[in-house]
């Protein structure tokens, strides 16, 4: 049986037919593939499987012989499918066939950034959200918004190039921003820690970039890096929170991470947990990030070392606790340092009433706790935080409710990030 050397194979004739199996579909080329066998300037471009010549080659000609052959009427003998003619021109053009598999085949990454109050994080992922590369900046708020996006956007090219690659591999980027966003729009409504208000990011940031760019809140985008790389998307239902400069959460409900009405549900470091408590950057009083974020414990220490309160911290850093950090928390209280430990303390049992209060609400299946503050003091925080939210949750209604800190520690938030650029550009 005649054969063509083709990418595809020639089965058996069905009646009167023969098949090109092309590997990504099937082409049905008619009886002129058999009459190919009896027209002389035809045989000379056709191969068996022993004899050379190029495919595409073959193809054409059989393409081109039969346009010439036609009937009385003017139609050509042998009328070829939409299906075949398209698979013959695309055999017969071999080199853009190459290029267009080569096209097909180049990387595609994606950059994932955390804009937090005092660091600019930012990761670079490929197609799979492998991590190939980490960039930090601090953030210099007090600058304004123009100057902290052209750092951002500064991070951005610079962590790419660390990586050794083009940008023009590059898809998009996720950022998450502290406070309420508009992630539809792009802006950041009310940002307390930056000192922003109406801030359009997404478009600044695409004029700086030449890149599509997705914004979301940015516990928002960590509780969805844990959700979809952590935990694989397994639960229905899951809360992140997360400790840092300040405190945010995120809900995943139903599967999907939920953002409310006016896109600004999860701001659950602004539930007050202690009415007539400390005022918070937000303007209210007792709010969950007054009592234990981040800043909020750094500010309560530093006025007590003012009032004259004795703590190894000043041994450490300087009296005036200037450059004070998390891991700076956990090294006292490991040297027994008692005020310092109390002041931690005091965080973890906020953070257990404001956990218990969200299970009494939403009853999710798993709680995942994060951020620096829980990074740097696990072992410090996390067994009263458990106990105090399953003591404050109503009886009966904790039964297989998990509380676990993230793996992804300091990075959930560049995860989440990548993800939201992925699945934006899908």
């Amino acid at each position: 049986m005649w054969r063509a050397r083709a990418r595809g194979t020639f089965r058996e004739p069905s009646q009167g037919r023969q098949v090109l199996d092309c590997g990504d579909g099937v082409c049905e080329v008619t009886a002129l593939v058999l009459a190919a066998r009896k027209t002389p300037e035809l045989a000379a471009h056709t191969a068996s499987p022993t004899q050379s010549g190029d495919s595409e080659d073959s193809l054409a000609a059989v393409q081109d012989a039969h346009a010439g052959q036609e009937r009385a009427d003017g139609q050509p003998s042998f009328p070829l499918s939409n299906v075949a003619r398209t698979r013959l021109n695309l055999a017969s053009n071999h080199d853009r066939s190459e290029r267009m598999a080569e096209a097909a085949h180049k990387p595609v990454n994606y950059v994932g950034v955390d804009l937090g109050g005092t660091k600019i994080l930012t990761g670079v992922f490929d197609a799979r959200l492998r991590r190939l590369g980490k960039l930090k900046l601090s953030t210099k708020a007090e600058r304004g918004p123009a100057a902290v996006l052209e750092r951002v956007a500064r991070g951005v090219r610079d962590a790419v190039d660390e990586c050794d690659l083009d940008f023009k591999s590059i898809k998009a980027v996720g950022i998450g921003a502290p406070g309420a966003c508009d992630s539809e729009n792009g802006r950041v409504i009310f940002a307390p820690n930056l000192g922003w208000e109406n801030v359009p990011l997404k478009e600044q940031l695409e004029q700086h970039l030449g890149l599509p760019v997705f914004l979301e809140n940015d516990c928002n985008i960590a509780t969805l890096g844990v959700y979809e790389v952590e935990l694989q998307a397994r639960p229905r239902h899951m809360i992140g929170v997360f400790l840092g400069t300040g405190i945010g959460g995120g809900l995943i409900l139903e599967g999907n991470l939920y953002s409310g009405f006016n896109r600004t549900a999860g701001e659950v470091g602004h539930m007050i947990v202690q009415a007539g408590g400390p005022k918070c950057a937000c303007g209210n009083r007792g709010c969950f990030e007054a009592l234990a974020g981040r800043a909020a414990l750094f500010r309560k220490i530093q006025a007590a070392v003012k009032d004259g309160q004795k703590t190894v911290l000043t041994d450490m850093i300087g009296s005036e606790l200037e450059d004070m950090r998390s891991g700076d928390l956990r090294k006292a209280i490991r040297r027994g340092d008692q005020f310092v430990e109390k002041i931690v303390q005091e965080a973890a049992h906020y953070t257990g009433l404001a956990l218990g209060n969200l299970i009494n609400i939403f009853n999710p299946e798993v709680v995942v706790i994060g951020g620096g503050l829980i990074h740097a003091l696990e072992d410090e925080m996390l067994p009263i935080i458990v106990k105090t939210a399953f003591d404050c949750a109503m009886a009966g209604t904790t039964k297989g409710i998990q509380i676990v800190p993230s793996k992804l520690a300091d990075n959930a938030g560049i995860v989440g990030a990548a993800v939201l650029a992925r699945m934006r550009t899908k």
